[in-house]
């Protein structure tokens, strides 16, 4: 995997971070923003850390994984 997506997401305080599916939504004092993942990326948030992982193990989904994140 990239060294860009190895790296946690810090989430602030006062940021709520939503995943629902391939969608992540996230809500803040300054607005709100969503995307939607590739295929091949997944995303896990864990006490304020949210993480992006790969689904699969060619070269396609490890480099999508360093984009979506």
């Amino acid at each position: 995997m990239s060294r860009v997506a190895k790296q946690p997401i810090d989430v602030p305080k006062g940021v709520e971070v939503t995943i629902n599916g391939q969608l992540v939504s996230a809500k803040g004092p300054k607005g709100k923003e969503s995307v939607t993942l590739h295929a091949d990326v997944s995303a896990q948030l864990e006490d304020g850390v949210l993480g992006v992982k790969t689904n699969g193990a060619d070269q396609k989904s490890i480099a999508m994984t360093g984009t979506m994140r």
